[in-house]
């Protein structure tokens, strides 16, 4: 079962597929037999479906990111909220 199932890490929220993707790395024949670095074998296709997991999760926080306005006193969302909340209390 994948840990981060189990408990979250700390690190981050992709830190538990990032983990479960370095185990299954260093767990394969890639690593074990054929003396690889767990990099080369990731290039290889090992992996495969924690490797998405994980390209999945940090674009989704990266999409999150990116959807979260930046307060900047210039910007139209705080003059608008400014004008907005200027507004309701008169």
């Amino acid at each position: 079962m994948p840990r981060y199932y189990e408990d979250k890490p700390e690190g981050g929220a992709c830190a538990g597929v990032k983990e479960d993707l370095g185990a299954c790395l260093l767990r394969s024949d890639c690593v074990l037999k054929e003396g690889k670095s767990p990099r080369q074998c990731l290039k290889e296709g090992n992996c495969k479906a924690l490797k998405y997991s994980f390209f999945e999760c940090k674009r989704s926080m990266e999409l999150h990111c990116k959807s979260l306005p930046f307060v900047d006193r210039r910007s139209q969302v705080y003059r608008t909220f400014m004008t907005q909340e200027a507004t309701r209390r008169t």
